[in-house]
């Protein structure tokens, strides 16, 4: 394989690097992990700015993120492959396959009783503290699984089981002292080495108890109300127990056997109005349930009904009459807020107290009652009949929570009356500005409020204003005046008004005066001037008119006044009466218009940016389509076309304005074509612009011609432009990107297999995706030795076409070798007894065992035992891949069965010797201690010390060897010793009880002398007579 690495230095505006390439190939931590084992799998190199993706479960998706990931592969009782993929920014580059080793499956059973199933929870609910807890093997891996553990959790010592000792068909059993909870670990090892654990959780225990005990009266009661519920019949309950308190179906606390309180306390904070009880027997009211529970079951206490009422809020509103006068009707509305839970069968909420009033003063001299009731009514009137300050009481009487009182206060004003001593009218012939006072005469007023109509022309004086009682007014204008007060108090509103007329100077409104070119003659009338006498009449008019044909004039509306010369003229005017002068000024331009010079029209192309325009003289304005506010013309902003332009020159009536034409020429349309994206390797590309005739401009010429060689330019980013200019000089360009870029970078690991049948997965290639060819080559990822060019290399080709169209190929190498001769070694009998042996006779080294009874798959070690007996294949295998050979022995473990060696048996230590009976079948031997000819079985006790012996019976079997034994046990009795005590001396009337000190004694035989006898251990005998 043959790699070409290209290095190219680029430099100008136009060029750039490309990124390297980011590596696509991964590494595992453990290319053949355990089910549900944590697996590390780290990309070879990582580049920092590659975002990389794992696709862990075949489905095209990506499900994790990063260079370096952890994964557990799912929990599974077979073995799985696994193909993982590696994507580099989204798009998939290599393909990985992983051997996830089978899980066995650590799970137990229950056989039918008092012990149930559930799950993982193993329950055991007849309260008894000493349990036996019997399981049995329900592993759906049981035939795969070479070995278990259990931790019962209890402090004992962790237990190792095989299949054996663990069976699918008989029970193993387990004795817990105590009640509670106990966390059992059974763990599985499979015959692939892999380890997996299941936690059971075993409760022992019974039927909790538990009772609430009443604390007294449960109703009536008034928020907060704290109770205190006693809790019992909980002593007996066994560890694991749980204890819920629940008000009306909320927890509200949770205890366990170990911090249970004697007593459940709680605070009431809210009435129990429209509660309804878990239990749904009462309304209005709430109840204490405490539940007792364990995985056995449960027992509940309830407490119901406990009725709480919530303090009422008393309020009333007052709705007062329109003025708080004697002889008004007062309203009073009982807007208290209640909840009151009222006891009964059933019990009862209400939302409303009825009130009891009192009224401060005396009843039918001060206040009367208009409507309802002072004892019950939620609305009463009353009409207040002298002035004054009263007080309103409302008392609420709560039956669960007392009595509460709210207060209020009205006051009653007599109405009042309001008067000026003062009414002008006229003053006469004064003239403002003039001040007025008023003087103000009234009774039981609280507050003024002045009105002058118009709102302009005067002032309040002498730090008075609208809501004093006697306020000073300066008029400044002449005019007429109404005057208005508005004066109350609590009890009612009245008005007082007048009207003054006061006199001023004249008032005059004059037309602003225009603007005029080269001559103007003014004339004055009504439809231009206003006057206003203003309560006296007008004396003198006075008209001033320099500059013009009259300098003045003394009539109201003067005519005929010439100005025949350019400049600002000034016009005033003078009226007067009795109360004084008003002047009035305007000013006005007789204005000479400009003479004006423009530029010729012009011709310009639509993309120059901006003409400037000039004129003289100069500050006037351009005007017209395209004209900038800086007065210059923009033709790339109004495009082709023919535009005129204006120039304003003077203001007002003097203005003057003329034009030229602007004419704008379109630039040709140019199209360099389409950006390219081309291969190192593509033939040059011809290059089609439009329109024709223009010319292409490039960096180093590398686009002269029409052409772009990319074998010229080499790799990089260019930027090429395309120019035209037409007849009008108006010129156009476009510009073409064009992106080379390298072939992909391939590699492809030589490898080799064996000359033999099957199919054989391809190297992986980075990256991936491409195509493999060559003989022997199956689809595009399997390959057929025989299919290939015979034993020897052989080489392949590997192709690959990149995202941006860009092809390459490199060969790999592929040696096929003859699979190696594998051979097991002779077949073999072995008896069951003899315990584990090596393997031998198998070639080449180095390879695996597998099969029933292999105890070490690497050096063949094969226990007959735990094989079984019977006829066993077992298999040795050599290489990998398609290599892989395999060959097969058969063991013959001969088991021989039914030996026994019969009952226990037992001799004193004075017998005789015997011989022993009960071997069979017939033909054995016996060995032990006291065993005299051990092929007839001859025991002689006199040998040995009291005690027990275990005395073998053994079989041969002459054709295979084998032996096979069973033993009893034979008990060797110590001679007894007989030995009693009596008194020397023993009453008539008293029955003889001796005292047996016999030892090792089993029977007893008494004699008595009077020819009496007794088997007993210990007699008592009655005499007639002395001795």
């Amino acid at each position: 394989m043959k790699t070409i690495i290209y290095t190219l230095v680029l430099a100008g505006l136009l060029f750039g690097a490309l990124p390297a390439a980011a590596q696509c190939s991964f590494t595992v931590s453990d290319p053949n992990p355990c089910a549900d084992e944590a697996v590390t799998l780290t990309v070879t190199n990582p580049m920092g700015n590659v975002d990389y993706g794992w696709d862990l479960d075949g489905d095209g998706l990506i499900d994790q993120n990063g260079a370096q990931i952890s994964y557990n592969f799912p929990l599974e009782f077979a073995e799985t492959t696994y193909n993982i993929s590696l994507f580099e920014n989204g798009d998939s580059c290599t393909t990985q396959p992983i051997t996830v080793l089978a899980s066995p499956d650590p799970a137990l059973g229950i056989p039918p009783g008092i012990v149930s199933l559930n799950g993982t929870s193993i329950q055991a609910c007849n309260g008894d503290n000493s349990i036996d807890l019997e399981i049995f093997n329900a592993s759906a891996t049981f035939s795969e699984n070479a070995g278990y553990t259990i931790n019962w959790g209890d402090g004992s010592p962790t237990e190792t089981f095989d299949n054996s000792t663990f069976s699918n068909t008989s029970t193993i059993s387990h004795t817990y002292s105590g009640l509670g909870y106990y966390t059992i670990f059974l763990t599985a090892t499979h015959q692939n080495g892999c380890a997996y654990t299941t936690t059971y959780t075993f409760y022992n225990g019974g039927n909790p108890s538990v009772g609430l005990v009443i604390p007294g009266n449960t109703v009536g009661l008034c928020a907060p109300a704290t109770l205190e519920f006693p809790i019992t019949n909980t002593s007996n309950n066994p560890p694991g127990t749980v204890y819920t308190v629940s008000i009306n179906g909320d927890t509200v606390a949770t205890y366990t056997q170990d911090n249970l309180p004697p007593s459940f306390i709680y605070t009431f904070t809210e009435g129990s109005c429209n509660s309804e009880t878990s239990t749904g027997n009462y309304m209005h009211a709430f109840d204490v349930r405490i539940v007792a529970s364990n995985p056995c079951n449960s027992s509940t206490a309830t407490i119901e009904p406990i009725e709480v009422s919530e303090p009422p809020t008393p309020e009333f509103v007052i709705i007062p009459p329109p003025g708080n006068c004697p002889g008004e009707v007062f309203e009073f509305e009982n807007a208290s807020e209640v909840t009151e839970v009222i006891s009964g069968n059933p019990s009862s909420c209400v939302d409303n107290l009825n009130p009891i009033w009192t009224i401060s003063g005396t009843p039918g001299t001060d206040w009367e009652i208009v409507s309802g009731s002072l004892f019950g009514s939620n609305n009463v009137q009353i009409t207040f009949l002298q002035p004054g300050v009263y007080t309103i009481d409302m008392v609420l009487i709560s039956f669960a929570c007392g009595e509460f009182t709210f207060s209020q206060t009205v006051t009653i004003s007599d109405p009042p009356t309001v008067d000026a001593d003062a009414v002008l009218v006229n003053v006469g012939d004064g003239c403002v500005p003039v001040t007025v006072p008023f003087n103000t005469q009234s009774t039981g007023v609280m507050h003024y409020n002045w009105g002058i109509d118009p709102p302009t022309g005067w002032a309040f004086d002498g730090g008075s204003d609208s809501t004093s009682a006697s306020p000073s007014i300066t008029f400044t204008e002449g005019g007429t005046y109404d005057i208005t007060l508005l004066a109350g108090n609590d009890c009612q509103e009245i008005s007082w008004d007048t009207t003054i007329t006061l006199n001023g100077p004249p008032n005059l409104a004059l037309d602003p005066l225009p603007d005029v070119c080269y001559e103007t003659t003014l004339a004055f009338s009504s439809n231009n001037i206003s006057y206003d006498e203003n309560g006296a009449p007008i004396q003198t008019y006075l008209w001033s008119f320099p500059g013009s044909s009259v300098i003045s004039d003394t009539v109201a509306y003067p005519t005929a006044i010439v100005y025949d010369q350019p400049g600002d003229y000034v016009v005033s005017l003078d009226v007067t009466n009795g109360c004084g002068t008003t002047s009035v000024t305007d000013t006005f331009e007789v204005q000479v218009p400009e003479n004006l010079v423009l530029p010729g029209d012009f011709e310009v192309c639509a993309n120059e940016e901006t003409v400037p325009l000039t004129a003289q003289p100069n500050g006037g304005q351009w005007s017209g389509t395209g004209i900038q506010s800086n007065g210059n013309f923009h033709p790339e902003m109004v495009g082709a076309g023919t535009f005129q332009l204006t120039y304003s020159y003077g203001v007002g009536a003097c203005l003057v304005e003329e034009a030229l034409t602007a004419t704008v020429h379109p630039i040709p349309d140019v199209d360099a074509g389409p950006d390219q994206l081309v291969c190192l390797n593509d033939p040059a590309l011809v290059l089609n612009a439009l329109p024709s005739g223009g010319q292409w401009l490039s960096p180093g010429g590398i686009a002269s011609g029409g052409t772009f060689d990319p074998q010229d330019s080499g790799l990089g980013d260019f930027d090429l432009v395309y120019y035209v200019e037409d007849g009008n000089g108006c010129a156009n360009l476009d510009s073409l990107h064009i992106a080379v870029v390298g072939l992909p970078d391939l590699m492809v690991p030589d490898t080799s297999y064996c000359y033999a049948e099957g199919l054989v997965t391809l190297p992986t290639p980075e990256p991936t995706g491409g195509q493999f060819d060559g003989p022997g080559v199956i689809g595009n990822q399997l390959f057929d030795p025989m299919l290939s060019n015979g034993p020897g290399n052989n080489t392949l080709t590997y192709s690959y076409t990149d995202n941006n169209g860009c092809s390459n190929e490199i060969a790999l190498n592929i040696q096929l070798d003859a699979p190696p001769l594998v051979q097991a070694g002779p077949d073999q009998s072995l008896c069951m007894e003899a315990g584990a042996i090596t393997l031998s006779g198998f070639s080449p080294l180095g390879g695996t065992w597998a099969g029933p009874g292999i105890l070490d798959p690497q050096t063949g070690i094969f226990e007959p035992a735990v094989a079984g007996g019977g006829n066993h294949n077992l298999q040795y295998e050599y290489g990998d891949g398609n290599c892989l050979v395999r060959d097969t022995i058969q063991v013959q473990v001969i088991e021989l069965v039914g030996t026994s060696a019969g009952s226990p048996a037992q001799v004193c230590l004075n017998q005789d010797p015997l011989l022993l009976t009960g071997g069979s079948p017939l033909g054995g031997s016996w060995s032990g201690e006291g065993i005299v000819n051990g092929n007839t079985g001859l025991f002689d006790p006199s040998s040995l010390a009291p005690g027990t012996y275990a005395l073998t019976y053994t079989i041969y079997d002459a054709d295979s060897g084998c032996t096979d034994s069973d033993s009893k046990d034979m008990t060797v009795h110590d001679l007894p010793t007989a030995a009693f005590e009596i008194p020397e001396i023993n009453c008539i009337q008293n029955a003889l009880a001796p005292v047996n000190q016999s030892i090792d004694a089993t029977s007893y035989q008494w004699d008595f002398g009077d020819g009496s006898v007794s088997q007993a251990a210990w007699p008592n005998h009655q005499f007639s007579g002395t001795v």
